[in-house]
């Protein structure tokens, strides 16, 4: 297949083949009427289906909700499972074709979804009558409806995770399990409203038309929801970069330590999911200079003690004001521990080594690459290559030596055996 891997096209072809055998098996063995007598009220369930396809929420940089989940369940209790699967695959697809996807992702995505919902009509089927439409029987549906809602979610989440898997490289179970917690509640929510949907069309098909009005709230708040983080984000981004500005010389500082940290992650075989949190860490990593005096912050001389007691607070600090904002809340003990040094003589808390959390060495690296990499008041630039020397002289004690090695990888620099004409002693402090 045309810009596939074989172990991707081998499981796009699977995933067909399976299709195909879930719908022949389904029709052989369905005791119901395999098809309604009414087709109008399906081919509504398709456009439908095709319509929440186009319009997907991105709630992650690899995690997409449809609100389709709702029409996907609720055709499942009103048709039952073979008219469920071909509704499913016609409707994903024609929704993938609007979009203009690739034949393969179209395949695939149409495919799957066909045999989510066959595995779940098979698991909601077998605990019930096959009648349609379905039982409203609270008995018969306290333990199947949840049931076959959880297997349509899983087959769903998982085939998808294990197709991103095959593509970036990666551990699908460690992707399945970094990407639900941003999906979960909001299929909690999809499938009783198509639970919803089909219990009022049930005797009243014409209702079903009512129930998009719920549907398309839902959407909204999805859409919403994901505006105010962006907007959450772009704003305590734009705030480390007024930081960042009160001194002129560490101008978009927080921009290229972002930048070098991801390439470092990258260089170190590190997940997406990973490589995005130290990045996002790293874009923010010296807010906590909020809360430290202009005077200190631009002065051109060494800190007295007073001064470097009050220098010493902004990771806490920043920390702080990033544990109260969700898309950044994880990487807070990046920011606060990115000034620990490697033989436990850093701030704040003193640790050393592995005990320094792995995205804090980054940055610690990351920050003192571009500090030295940079104009400062007291001197000028030092090339790459001499930073890099000074970053192996410090390894092992100052900075983890395999994140130095990451970033000389990323530099194209071999390790330097011997030392420049004109090294300093000391190595000159990371802002």
């Amino acid at each position: 297949m045309h810009r596939l891997s074989l172990g991707l096209a081998t499981y796009i072809g699977s995933m067909v083949l399976a299709a195909i055998v879930l719908l022949v098996y389904c029709l052989y063995t369905w005791k119901a009427t395999p098809l309604p007598n009414d087709l109008l009220l399906p081919a509504v369930f398709t456009v439908l289906i095709a319509v929440a396809t186009c319009y997907p929420v991105m709630i992650s940089p690899r995690v997409k909700v449809s609100v389709a989940t709702a029409a996907l369940f609720a055709g499942l209790l009103l048709f039952g499972t073979p008219t469920a699967i071909v509704v499913a695959a016609i409707g994903n697809g024609l929704g993938n074709i609007a979009l203009k996807r690739s034949w393969y992702n179209t395949l695939f995505n149409a495919s799957q979804h066909a045999v989510c919902v066959g595995l779940s009509g098979l698991t909601y089927y077998s605990l019930v009558p096959q009648a349609i439409p379905f039982s409203t029987l609270w008995q018969q549906n306290i333990i199947a409806m949840p049931l076959a809602a959880a297997i349509m979610y899983l087959a769903n989440t998982l085939a998808v995770s294990v197709a991103a898997g095959l593509q970036l490289r990666q551990d699908p179970l460690h992707l399945w399990l970094t990407d639900r917690r941003y999906d979960a509640a909001q299929h909690v929510a999809l499938f009783l409203l198509g639970i919803l949907a089909a219990w009022t069309a049930r005797d009243y098909p014409w209702t079903i038309m009512l129930v998009i009005v719920p549907v398309a709230i839902v959407y909204l708040s999805f859409k919403n929801s994901l505006q105010l983080r962006l907007q959450t984000k772009e704003a305590m981004e734009s705030l480390a970069d007024v930081v960042d500005m009160r001194d002129p010389y560490t101008y978009a500082h927080s921009q290229r330590v972002a930048e070098y940290a991801a390439e470092i992650a990258t260089a170190m075989g590190l997940s997406h999911e990973e490589i995005d949190l130290i990045r996002s860490a790293a874009r923010v990593h010296d807010v906590g200079k909020i809360g430290v005096r202009s005077s200190i912050l631009i002065k051109p001389g060494r800190l007295d003690p007073t001064e470097w007691a009050e220098m010493q607070k902004h990771p806490e600090i920043g920390a702080d004001i990033v544990s109260k904002f969700p898309d950044f809340r994880l990487g807070k003990n990046f920011i606060l521990h990115h000034h620990e040094r490697y033989d436990g003589s850093g701030y704040p808390k003193q640790i050393p080594n592995s005990k320094i959390p792995l995205g804090a060495r980054i940055l610690a690296v990351a920050d003192a690459f571009d500090a030295m990499t940079s104009d400062r008041p007291y001197r000028g630039a030092l090339t790459p290559e001499r930073a890099a020397f000074e970053l192996q002289r410090h390894s092992s004690t100052q900075f983890d030596p395999q994140v130095v090695s990451a970033l000389l990888k990323v530099l194209s620099i071999r390790p330097l055996l011997r030392e420049p004409v004109v090294a300093s002693q000391s190595l000159p402090a990371a802002s």
